[in-house]
């Protein structure tokens, strides 16, 4: 017999309460990885276990809905076999055996979803649902019980698992219980749900500026030039993510034909995106502005692309180039902060009108420590992309960086030769 309305709202509350506390604890988690591979799995034991356990109580609860059947009900099934009833079908963790027993359009509707997270998390390799949630569950569905006995069992018996996945997909399988026993809710996708924080920080942006700026002094309509000048017919997540890119590079937005009150309002949004960039935790918001600031070694920055739905790369500007030694002519500057001193080179480079080219894939905690050195940052031509300077980093060596001065110093524009004069002064 179906559950009755009571009985569902009930639950579905319950999941909702649930996974709203485990979102928030893993909200709360720092962001770097513990150096002790055992603390690093402590950290994420409790929420991956509650994550996995919710999961797995969602989508039992979800079958039982779509059977008519009560979760008890559904609970004390048995697999129907040649010689009689066999094992009880659905008394298992086995997160991918449970999820092939939903009805299609929900599969197919967490699957969507899953997509557009692993495009924008993408240091999840798994990049299919019904391919992570067979990976977490492990050999012989195990995966849940080797995560909950993990603080004494061995490290070797555990499956890949990653907590902000886990939470995620939690979430859309919420989603869509709430969807069923409330008409006005449904399911929003991360495309959805990244528009709508992002647009909201930028209402309040506005309603900042016009506080601030204009008082009880009449104001213009900013919330409409900002349709009209800022998005025009682009995509919204695109906006975002290129004027997040321009002040990465150059700390401007970089958009020269808005009224000086709606510059006002992109500045204070950003400032506040870069303040929410160092907060805990790896929301997928916090992980846009990330990826559209390229502060991560995946690419320059991202892009929305809606014939896929999903995020694509900007790839880096200038090509992956390593040595074993530096290029001949070199200069190395030892600096306690030397990104401040590469900041002042492209500020410099976009003042003359050059080009700034870069490639920060060294960051990759992979290659880390690598003693090679790469070419990180070139500054050029605009127009024949002859090279002016380019700068050598090595992943291992955080306070310096080398400069190469690849043309004669008299045809570099004075910006940048003040820039190129001032270190070597420093030098002496």
């Amino acid at each position: 017999m179906p559950m009755t309305v009571r009985q569902k709202a009930e639950k579905v509350q319950r999941f909702k309460v649930a996974y709203t506390r485990a979102k928030d604890a893993l909200e709360l988690q720092p962001r770097f990885q513990e150096c002790h591979p055992g603390s690093d799995i402590a950290n994420k034991w409790g929420i991956i276990t509650a994550a996995y356990s919710g999961l797995e109580q969602n989508i039992k609860y979800l079958i039982a809905e779509e059977s008519s059947l009560t979760v008890e009900e559904l609970i004390n099934q048995r697999e129907h076999t040649s010689s009689g009833e066999g094992n009880f079908l659905f008394r298992t963790h086995n997160l991918s055996a449970l999820f092939s027993h939903l009805e299609n359009n929900t599969k197919s509707l967490a699957r969507d979803y899953y997509s557009q997270y692993q495009s924008l998390h993408s240091y999840i390799e798994i990049n299919n649902l019904d391919d992570f949630l067979s990976e977490v569950s492990g050999p012989r569905g195990k995966g849940y019980e080797r995560w909950r006995y993990t603080l004494i069992d061995d490290e070797e018996q555990l499956p890949r698992n990653s907590a902000n996945a886990m939470v995620e997909i939690w979430g859309v399988f919420v989603e869509i219980a709430l969807s069923r026993l409330d008409e006005c809710s449904r399911v929003e996708m991360l495309e959805e749900k990244l528009v709508r924080e992002l647009d909201e920080g930028f209402q309040d942006s506005i309603t900042e500026i016009e506080r601030a700026v204009f008082e009880e002094q009449f104001s213009p309509d900013l919330e409409n030039e900002a349709e009209v000048r800022l998005f025009r017919d682009e995509h919204k997540l695109d906006v975002f993510a290129k004027i997040l890119q321009h002040f990465a590079s150059f700390k401007s937005h970089g958009i020269h034909d808005l009224s000086d009150e709606l510059s006002k309002v992109v500045d204070y949004w950003l400032k506040n995106s870069a303040c929410f960039g160092l907060t805990g935790g790896m929301s997928s918001l916090r992980w846009f502005i990330e990826r559209a600031s390229g502060r991560t070694p995946y690419s320059e920055s991202i892009r929305w692309d809606a014939d896929s739905n999903r995020f694509v790369d900007i790839a880096w500007s200038l090509d992956v180039v390593c040595n074993e030694t530096l290029p001949q002519g070199a200069i190395t500057i030892r600096k306690t902060n030397p990104s401040r001193s590469l900041q002042k080179l492209k500020n410099c480079a976009n003042e003359c009108g050059y080009k700034v080219r870069e490639n920060r894939s060294y960051t990759n905690p992979l290659i880390s420590n690598k003693t090679d050195y790469f070419r990180t940052l070139e500054i050029c031509e605009s127009v024949t992309t002859n090279s002016v300077l380019t700068i050598w980093q090595r992943p291992a060596r955080s306070h310096e960086f080398s400069f190469v001065v690849e043309q004669h110093e008299n045809e570099i524009l004075p910006p940048v030769r003040n820039w190129i004069s001032l270190l070597r002064r420093r030098l002496k």
